[in-house]
């Protein structure tokens, strides 16, 4: 806030001694003044919808982990293991290291978020690239171990492209 603050402190310093000068106008000055505060303004409400868009997909993650867990597990304990996937990979310890350190990347983020929250600032930008590169990360070792191509979880590729495109734009994606 203080550098915001002073930011905008400097921009009136700035344009009032502009102004002085007769170099612009008072309405050019006006004008000035009303842009940077409009400016000021979208930061905050853009640093807040990236606030709010990773919290949404942290929820989302913790839903989607523990489902697949869930599932793996029962395809498992049922014995269906050989019939979907490479059964050297598939077993008790893939599931318990993957979703176990999907939910502590989860858990870690969702840490950095109730800080960020708690100062009033945004995320780093380069929290969306990381979030998205481990989403994928997780989903291929998934998808490997249950059947590669034939693997039903190979749709989730397509609901992580398509739900970041929606979110930040197609040149992210």
């Amino acid at each position: 806030r203080a550098r915001q603050a002073k930011g905008i402190h400097m921009a009136i310093q700035f344009t009032a001694t502009a102004r002085a000068r007769k170099k612009i106008t008072k309405k050019e000055f006006d004008a000035v003044l009303l842009k940077r505060a409009q400016n000021c303004m979208q930061r905050k409400a853009r640093a807040l919808w990236e606030l709010q868009n990773e919290r949404n997909k942290v929820g989302v993650r913790w839903v989607l982990v523990l489902l697949i867990a869930l599932y793996l597990s029962y395809v498992l304990r049922t014995g269906q293991a050989d019939e979907i996937g490479a059964g050297q990979i598939f077993g008790w310890p893939f599931i318990f290291i993957t979703a176990g350190s999907l939910l502590l990347f989860n858990l870690l983020v969702a840490f950095y978020l109730s800080g960020v929250s708690r100062k009033k600032t945004s995320p780093h930008p380069g929290l969306k690239y990381l979030t998205m590169t481990l989403d994928f990360v997780g989903i291929t070792a998934v998808i490997i171990a249950t059947g590669g191509d034939r693997s039903i979880f190979f749709v989730l590729y397509f609901i992580i492209i398509v739900s970041n495109s929606l979110r930040y734009g197609m040149r992210l994606s």
